[in-house]
C-alpha cells in the first residue's frame, strides 16, 4: 500500500508557528506506517521520556536534556521482523524547535522507515501479496470455496497531488474547492483505467466484481480460494485482503 508512504522520518526541525501543524502530520504517518505494515501500535501519553530516552535524545540532537519535552510519541512493534521502536516528537523549549526521532528498544537512533521496508519484505516473503490473516483463512479452505477479498492494486506515491496548506491559504476555499472537484475526477478517471484491466481478467476466470472504490485503488470481488492464489502472483497487485463486512478494508 504504498500510495500512503511518506519520506519524513529522521530529524525534522520547524519553527513554532507550524510546530501543530508537525504534531498532526506526525500522527497521520504514523497510522500510514501502522496500517502498511502490519505493526502492533502501542500510544503513550504526553509527557516527559524516560531518563535513557532522554540522554539518548540529547546526544543525538545535541542540546540540553532539560530544554526538551515530548509533545506525542508511539511505540511500534514491528513483528515480522521482531523489532519494538519507539519514535517521539520532541520540542526545543529554548529554541523553539520540533524534532521526529525514532529510538530502538537500546535507545539508538535508527530509520523507521527502513525497518519498516525490511518489515515488509519479511512479511511479502512468508505471506506474498496475502494479508496474513486471509493467508490463514485460505489455509483452511478447499480450492473450490468462496472468499470475499478486497485487492489493492500498486500505484504510484503521488496518484492524484494534492493542495498544500501554503496552496489553501494562498489561494483560498472557493477556489481550492473547484480544484478538488477537477482532482477528484481526475482521480477518478485514473483510478478506472488502473482498475479495468484487473475486472475484466476476474471476470474471464469467473469471479464476481463486488465493488470498484473510486476512493482508493481497491477492487472488493468474491473469488475461489484458487483464482485468489492466483490472482496474488500479478506484479500489479500489491495486496490481497479479507473482506468480512466487520472492520474490513472497504469499511462495508
Amino acid at each position: 500500500m504504498t500510495i500512503f508512504m511518506n519520506r519524513y522520518y529522521g530529524i525534522v526541525l520547524c519553527r513554532e508557528s507550524v510546530l501543530i501543524r508537525k504534531q498532526i502530520k506526525f500522527s497521520i504517518i504514523l497510522l500510514a506506517i501502522f496500517l502498511l505494515s502490519n505493526a502492533d501500535p502501542l500510544f503513550a501519553q504526553r509527557g516527559q521520556p524516560s531518563e535513557a530516552q532522554l540522554n539518548a535524545l540529547s546526544k543525538e540532537l545535541g542540546v540540553p536534556a532539560a530544554s526538551l519535552e515530548i509533545l506525542n510519541q508511539s511505540t511500534l512493534h514491528l513483528k515480522f521482523i521482531d523489532q519494538r521502536v519507539t519514535t517521539l516528537n520532541v520540542h526545543n523549549r529554548e529554541r523553539h524547535e520540533v524534532y521526529s526521532i525514532t529510538l530502538d528498544a537500546s535507545d539508538k537512533k535508527v530509520d523507521l522507515n527502513a525497518l519498516v521496508e525490511q518489515d515488509r519484505a519479511a512479511k511479502k516473503n512468508r505471506f506474498g501479496n496475502l494479508d496474513p490473516a486471509l493467508h490463514a483463512i485460505l489455509e483452511t479452505k478447499r480450492g473450490s470455496d468462496l472468499v470475499e477479498v478486497g485487492i489493492w492494486l500498486v500505484v504510484a506515491s503521488e496518484f492524484v497531488p494534492r493542495p498544500t496548506p501554503e496552496e489553501y491559504a494562498a489561494k483560498g476555499a472557493d477556489v481550492i474547492r473547484k480544484e478538488r472537484e477537477v482532482l477528484d475526477r481526475e482521480r477518478e478517471a485514473r483510478l478506472s483505467d488502473l482498475e479495468s484491466p484487473l475486472i475484466e481478467m476476474i471476470k474471464t476466470m469467473g469471479g464476481e466484481i463486488l465493488l470498484a472504490n473510486t476512493m482508493a485503488p481497491i477492487i472488493s470481488a468474491r473469488l475461489t480460494k484458487d483464482q485468489v492464489l492466483s490472482l496474488s502472483t500479478l506484479p500489479e497487485i500489491d495486496t490481497i485482503y479479507h473482506n468480512n463486512n466487520q472492520g474490513s478494508i472497504l469499511g462495508r
